[in-house]
């Protein structure tokens, strides 16, 4: 969990979503409540070949890459060299 200099509360400083603010919320509450970060614990969320993967609950990908690449932080980390089955 990343706290940005305004207060915006962030997966991380890689991944620009906002999740909420600590100045409106408690970020313990953010962490444990907000939409952003319950779809970011769901392994079954994701697509692409991560949501196939069988290691998507150990590893999940890069979250920051896939939305860097696609704008969607579900989609598949495009460098990741593994072909799940």
């Amino acid at each position: 969990m990343f706290v940005s200099h305004c207060g915006e509360v962030m997966p991380s400083g890689f991944l620009p979503l906002a999740a909420g603010s600590v100045r409106r919320e408690s970020a313990v509450r953010l962490y444990r409540e907000a939409p952003l970060f319950r779809e970011l614990r769901d392994p079954d969320a994701l697509g692409g070949k991560c949501g196939r993967c069988e290691y998507r609950e150990i590893c999940g990908g890069s979250r920051a890459r896939a939305h860097a690449v696609s704008g969607d932080h579900l989609a598949a980390d495009p460098s990741c060299p593994y072909q799940p089955a």
